[in-house]
């Protein structure tokens, strides 16, 4: 399920005060700095609030942040676990009697459910490896129970083989995940491999965050 677009007042029943989310400034095209940061509160069409943290403060101290871009996302306490970011601006940074970032209330918010089997689509760089043979892939999506990549070109892989796959998101499973190759399926340009996890995963904070910042990243904000 791709993250869809929603009206802006259906974010605020979301925004629970204490709520994790991951912030990223962008201060320009190559230039951006991210953080953990938790929400402080809100006031409905006007402005949202988020507290900064002693690192971020200090990585901050000496850039100016009023009127830049800064994009949020968060994992939020419902039932199906919505995984939401937006895109706002900062309207200013105060840091008596505590530090925090007030922003400009967006405009609206992407979010999906992040239901158990639920696939979060991207596209980030892999190596699969089988036996002495490594092959250059694309992680395109994950799940509890698996993942799919894409191979351009032919390759010597075979359905029930078990492989290794080294990237940024399987980086953070346990070691004792396996990947069976489930299915091989032709495309035009290459291969894409259906892989079944020896067991569903846990999807940690850290893999839920990463994920989703994946996600966001293939999507238009």
């Amino acid at each position: 399920m791709k993250p869809t677009s929603n009206a802006i007042d259906n974010l605020y029943p979301l925004l629970v005060p204490g709520l994790k989310l991951s912030a990223e400034i962008v201060f320009g095209p190559n230039d951006s700095y991210t953080f953990p940061t938790h929400l402080i509160g809100h006031k409905a069409e006007h402005y949202i609030i988020i507290d900064l943290q002693i690192k971020a403060k200090e990585a901050l101290l000496m850039r100016k942040t009023d009127n830049v871009s800064i994009i949020v996302r968060g994992i939020c306490n419902t039932k199906l676990g919505h995984v939401i970011a937006f895109k706002t601006r900062i309207i200013s940074k105060v840091s008596r009697p505590v530090s925090v970032l007030f922003l400009k209330a967006p405009q609206h918010f992407i979010s999906k459910p992040a239901r158990t089997h639920e696939r979060f689509s991207f596209d980030i760089p892999a190596t699969i490896v089988e036996g002495t043979k490594t092959y250059d892939a694309h992680l395109i999506d994950i799940s509890v129970s698996g993942c799919a990549l894409f191979i351009a070109g032919e390759n010597e892989l075979q359905a029930s083989s078990v492989i290794d796959v080294q990237s940024e998101v399987t980086a953070l499973l346990n070691e004792g995940v396996k990947y069976n190759i489930a299915n091989i399926n032709k495309l035009k340009d290459g291969h894409k491999i259906g892989i079944k996890f020896n067991n569903n995963i846990e999807m940690s904070d850290e893999i839920k965050h990463k994920v989703l910042e994946l996600a966001v990243q293939s999507s238009s904000l």
